[in-house]
């Protein structure tokens, strides 16, 4: 599928270089991008309580607007608690069966 897309672009004098190529699996990790902005947003103090930095003041240190900010850590943060809890019982089963006894 790769080598047909490759020859359909170039066909139409598309420049391109295949950089990567892995399973779906792989994209549970997190990406170079979200792992630096995580630990710089850790090391900042963002994350703590009461927050050293707002949302803004820590898009500003990166140079990215609060918006990309905001998806990034969300995305970043969903991975990492996913990587955590995979292959333990949900929550919301347990509870559901507690309640439904």
């Amino acid at each position: 599928m790769v080598k047909s897309l490759l020859k359909e672009l170039d066909e139409e004098q598309v420049v391109a270089e295949v950089v990567r190529i892995s399973k779906l699996e792989e994209e549970e990790e997190l990406t170079a991008r979200q792992e630096n902005i995580l630990q710089i947003a850790l090391e900042k103090g963002y994350f703590e309580f009461p927050k050293k930095l707002t949302l803004r003041q820590l898009a500003k240190v990166l140079d990215i607007s609060p918006a990309t900010l905001t998806e990034i850590l969300r995305r970043g943060q969903k991975r990492v608690l996913q990587e955590h809890f995979k292959g333990r019982p949900s929550v919301l089963t347990r509870q559901e069966k507690v309640f439904h006894v």
